[in-house]
């Protein structure tokens, strides 16, 4: 009888997406109020202003999304400047980028 092949199960979450074993903490901060949250480093700009409108009850176009790159602040446009934040943030789950 041949031998079966097994092959490992990749960590797949309630939407059905690969989870990131490597999350960015993502850290938002508007007038004063605070929030923190886990995101893949796939995620897209539109998950990220639902995540900000949705922890912040804030509507569109009232907030800009930015990042700080260590020496001047980066505005988030479009999924490629998302992308480059979470690309030049901390491996660590502890230091983390303000995004």
């Amino acid at each position: 009888m041949a031998k079966r092949r097994e092959f490992a199960r990749k960590p797949v979450s309630k939407k059905g997406r690969m989870r990131d074993k490597n999350p960015v903490l993502v850290k938002v901060a508007y007038e004063g109020t605070k929030r923190s949250f886990e995101m893949p480093r796939t995620s897209e700009l539109g998950e990220l202003q639902s995540l900000v409108r949705s922890s912040l009850k804030l509507e569109d176009g009232t907030y800009d999304i930015q990042y700080f790159d260590g020496a001047e602040y980066i505005s988030v446009a479009r999924d490629a400047n998302l992308h480059c934040c979470f690309a030049n943030a901390p491996r660590s789950p502890v230091a983390t980028p303000s995004c």
